[in-house]
């Protein structure tokens, strides 16, 4: 009579035991697969210009955020020329949360939107067929690789490409109250002659005034004010700061005098010296 008591005790307790571990078990499988999402953070220019002379540059590094589910720790950096991804290029893979695009990615996807630089060619309304827009985003799988994963992508980032000809990018004009020659196109306007590629350089004797440069000598739709530079992510010269007016100029504050002035595309640079 004994031994059965014992028996009936001791049922209880495994059946317990039993619930409790299913309950466990259960848990470990629930997961929330979309509780994280990839997001640009990096500030993107109004205008890549780009050329097949520039094919090795940097155009860009695309910053986003980490995504603290992602398990395999790799991301995938793709490209479209069209926003609903029909196709696309893999610019690269990384386990890193940023990656470079070159200016030779940028003209692939303007390839893919029979893009050029002929002046010849236009588009359906009749414009210069050498400007369009293109798309990246940002892929992560979630999960464990196997049953229960899935991938997640970023917002799509639109970005606005204009490919431009050797003959835009020989010499660069600086015209304005600031230098000699002031707002108009004579023989005393500086001329910054191309000494490197993509790397301008002249003399030139500033004032305490305003200015801007032109990609092209007596056509005013050509200019390059200081917001320019700045949306394009250039480090410029202590000595300039953004002009008053809603034109965004270049304002020359420092000593007036004869200085070397240098725009570097490469660097992405403006100095003085």
């Amino acid at each position: 009579m004994m031994k059965k008591i014992k028996i009936l005790f001791i049922l209880p307790l495994i059946t317990l035991l039993m619930i409790g571990c299913s309950d466990d078990d259960a848990n470990i499988f629930i997961a929330d697969l979309y509780a994280d999402e990839i997001t640009f953070e990096n500030d993107f220019a109004s205008e890549y210009l780009i050329s097949d002379e520039t094919s090795g540059n940097i155009a860009d590094r695309f910053i986003w955020n980490e995504v603290t589910t992602v398990t395999t720790n790799q991301y995938e950096l793709q490209a479209s020329s069209t926003i609903g991804f029909d196709d696309h290029l893999l610019i690269g893979i990384t386990n890193q949360n940023n990656h470079i695009v070159l200016v030779e990615d940028l003209l692939n996807l303007a390839d893919e939107l029979s893009l050029d630089n002929d002046p010849e060619t236009t588009d359906g309304n009749g414009n210069p067929n050498n400007s369009g827009t293109v798309y990246f985003r940002v892929k992560a799988s979630i999960g464990n690789g196997g049953a229960g994963s899935d991938e997640i992508f970023s917002d799509i980032a639109s970005l606005n490409i204009k490919i431009i000809g050797l003959q835009e990018s020989v010499s660069l004009w600086a015209v304005g109250g600031a230098v000699p020659g002031g707002w108009n196109f004579n023989d005393d306007t500086v001329e910054l002659v191309e000494t490197a590629p993509n790397v301008w350089s002249a003399s030139i004797n500033l004032n305490n005034d305003i200015f801007r440069f032109f990609q092209s000598f007596g056509t005013w739709n050509t200019n390059n004010n200081y917001a320019y530079y700045e949306d394009q992510g250039y480090i410029i010269d202590a000595n300039f700061e953004v002009g008053p007016s809603e034109d965004a100029n270049f304002n020359f504050i420092g000593n007036p005098g004869t200085y070397q002035l240098n725009i570097n595309a490469v660097d992405k640079t403006i100095t003085l010296n």
